[in-house]
């Protein structure tokens, strides 16, 4: 049943229905003035054509002189497009009501991928009129728990995925803050083409503004052998074989860190830990990248802590070694400075070594 009332006073205009029931609605469009070449399995935006079956238990609008109220209770979604993407079990319930949009137990289905969002929620700031504006205030949050995104369905959408195997189940995924400050609470995951596994965090601020553009990002644990490593850049570069799975074969392998600072000038310390072989450590200062009238540095300092490098590349002669290294380079177009040195904790490798080469 569908209620229409039309009033004088707010809401102007408000229509109701207790239950909704849609099936095979046919939905074609087709931009005829600027059309584009239908490529095969690729969804086409100017040549739409889909079908959709709808169950929603609920709908209320209601539109006031200033603002409207909206509240769907949507209970099963199929869509399914000619160019042979599905998506199927489609839930969630959406409400709208003085500039605050949520989105509430959203879940996805597909032939690859599985999306499960608790919960969606915008806030619209108002402007000195006291009307709403979108722009880098605008917050937000969400959370995805229990999802696998996949390559395979992105690929419907752009070729740039076709034929890549890889896929990752978010384990928990939450995103606060303001469009122009946004905070990535947690995101634990799992790439499953190659067992990866991770948990990191980070913000990004200045989005959208005038300003500089800050980054942070903590790296809590990323879990990998070469051999996962090896495979995964394989399904991105397909023609790569650069042998990481010969180094380290068969080695469990954590990295640990964090990076923040201006895009333009940013500092970060990373540590390996190999399993039964040691660790090593790095610590960078990368400047002016984005700066173009500027030189370029970067400072780099590397460490080991009993690496056992024999145990590690598979070559006997060699032993555990713990190694101090540091450089600084500076360089434009190509690069003008090199300042390096190495140093050993063991004698025989005691080298001191230091080198100055300019380029002019």
């Amino acid at each position: 049943s569908v209620k229409v009332f039309i009033r004088e006073h707010n809401p102007v205009f408000s229509i109701s229905a207790g239950k909704i029931k849609i099936e095979n609605a046919h939905f074609i469009m087709k931009d005829y003035k600027n059309p584009s070449e239908q490529t095969p399995g690729l969804f086409n935006a100017k040549d739409m054509d889909s079908r959709a079956d709808l169950k929603a238990g609920s709908f209320r609008l209601e539109i006031h002189r200033h603002d409207f109220k909206l509240a769907v209770a949507v209970s099963k979604l199929d869509i399914r497009d000619k160019c042979g993407y599905a998506a199927r079990n489609i839930k969630f319930r959406v409400s709208y009501e003085n500039g605050r949009a949520t989105i509430n137990k959203l879940s996805l289905d597909d032939n690859y991928s599985r999306l499960r969002i608790p919960y969606f929620k915008a806030y619209l700031p108002k402007d000195e009129k006291g009307g709403y504006v979108f722009n880098s205030e605008i917050r937000l949050g969400t959370k995805i728990k229990n999802s696998i995104i996949a390559a395979e369905s992105a690929s419907f959408f752009t070729d740039f995925f076709k034929g890549n195997g890889t896929a990752v189940e978010v384990k928990e995924l939450e995103l606060t803050g303001y469009i122009s400050e946004l905070k990535l609470q947690k995101f634990i995951f799992k790439e499953l083409s190659s067992g990866i596994y991770g948990n990191i965090s980070g913000s990004l601020t200045g989005i959208g503004t005038e300003g500089e553009m800050f980054a942070s990002a903590q790296v809590k644990s990323l879990d990998f052998t070469t051999g996962q490593l090896d495979k995964l850049i394989k399904y991105w570069v397909p023609d790569a074989d650069i042998g990481l799975k010969n180094i380290a074969k068969g080695r469990a392998l954590s990295l640990k860190g964090e990076v923040d600072g201006p895009f333009n000038r940013l500092k970060g310390n990373l540590s390996l830990y190999a399993k039964a072989c040691g660790s090593a450590s790095a610590a960078f200062d990368v400047r002016n990248i984005l700066d173009t009238r500027r030189k370029k540095r970067i400072k780099l300092k590397l460490s080991t802590d009993r690496l056992d490098l024999g145990r590690l590349l598979g070559n006997e002669q060699l032993e555990a070694y713990s190694l101090r290294a540091a450089a600084d380079v500076i360089f434009s177009q190509r690069i003008e400075e090199i300042n390096a040195s190495v140093s050993s904790a063991d004698p025989w490798l005691d080298l001191d070594l230091r080198t100055h080469a300019k380029r002019n």
